[in-house]
């Protein structure tokens, strides 16, 4: 995620769409904003209430990917809506 597949997204973006290269920049923006959010939320929480066993690891993985993915997501979808927008109005 971020800009590995943001680059790859782009190289279809970028034939439809004009700066389009902004996908890019948003797409690891926003999994890297994402993350570190992820991280803060998860020590703030959960602490060391989980614990250090498998299900403790697969809940933190989970959860940063949940927080991460939104983060991601919604900031791509906001560059994409005004793409969009800018394509439909030329």
């Amino acid at each position: 995620m971020g800009i590995g597949s943001g680059l790859a997204q782009w190289l279809v973006l970028r034939q439809r769409y004009m700066r389009s290269g902004w996908w890019v920049a948003a797409s690891g923006a926003g999994f890297t904003i994402g993350g570190v959010v992820a991280v803060g939320i998860a020590v703030a929480v959960f602490g060391d209430r989980l614990g250090s066993g498998i299900v403790a690891y697969v809940a933190l993985v989970s959860f940063f990917g949940l927080v991460a993915g939104a983060a991601g997501g919604g900031l791509t979808a906001l560059v994409l809506g005004r793409l969009r927008m800018r394509a439909s109005s030329a």
